[in-house]
């Protein structure tokens, strides 16, 4: 009886340390299956956290584009530029005409010594233009034509021919040759013929302008 006693202890002591030995083993098993449902978890925000960022992306953008169209609007003030003026035009030939006019037209009741007095030729060899530009550099008034004609009797460039532009038009209008000259200041000279075989003071004539008087 004795050792069916110890055989049966030893048989339930052998089944309850398989018993403890099978629970120890299981309880491997389940912690490892809480590590993974713990690591589980830990995957999600990472996936969150990426979404998060993939929705900031598009709204850096929004932002970004109003920024640069403002920029490039400041940057071209095509509404600011400033248009150019007219420019005002001279009709040198309408000015030429009214001034040629003017001298040969007589020019009113002046009297003969008042009269601005040009032959023909030479006033029409005048460079207008040239002159009317110079008379407002002078500060000469712009339209004011007798002004003009005043100011070529005394600043045109007097003409290298102009005693055989004078001597013509005496012999054509008195049938006088003029032989001599005397220079008498500025512009002017005493012209001289020949009368009875003697020098003879005929007419005084200036130079600039082939006026000459008796």
């Amino acid at each position: 009886m004795n050792k069916k006693l110890i055989a049966f202890s030893l048989v339930f002591l052998s089944i309850l340390m398989a018993g403890c030995g099978s629970k120890q083993v299981v309880q491997p098993v389940s912690t490892t299956k809480m590590a993974q449902t713990a690591t589980k978890p830990q995957t999600n925000p990472q996936q969150s956290k990426s979404k998060g960022t993939s929705t900031t992306v598009p709204s850096v953008a929004k932002n970004t584009i109003p920024t640069q169209s403002t920029s490039t609007k400041k940057s071209t003030p095509v509404s600011t530029a400033v248009k150019p003026s007219k420019v005002d035009t001279i009709n040198y030939a309408d000015i030429s005409a009214k001034t040629k006019a003017y001298i040969v037209s007589g020019q009113g009741s002046k009297t003969e010594a008042q009269k601005i007095i040009w032959d023909t030729t030479l006033l029409n060899r005048v460079n207008m233009e040239s002159m009317y530009k110079q008379y407002l550099s002078d500060k000469g008034i712009k339209g004011n034509i007798p002004a003009f004609a005043r100011y070529i009797t005394l600043n045109a460039p007097i003409q290298s021919d102009w005693k055989a532009v004078f001597e013509k038009a005496v012999y054509n209008q008195y049938g006088n040759k003029i032989v001599s000259y005397k220079y008498v200041g500025g512009d002017e000279y005493q012209a001289y013929i020949m009368n009875n075989g003697k020098l003879f003071a005929y007419v005084g004539v200036n130079s600039r302008t082939g006026r000459y008087h008796g």
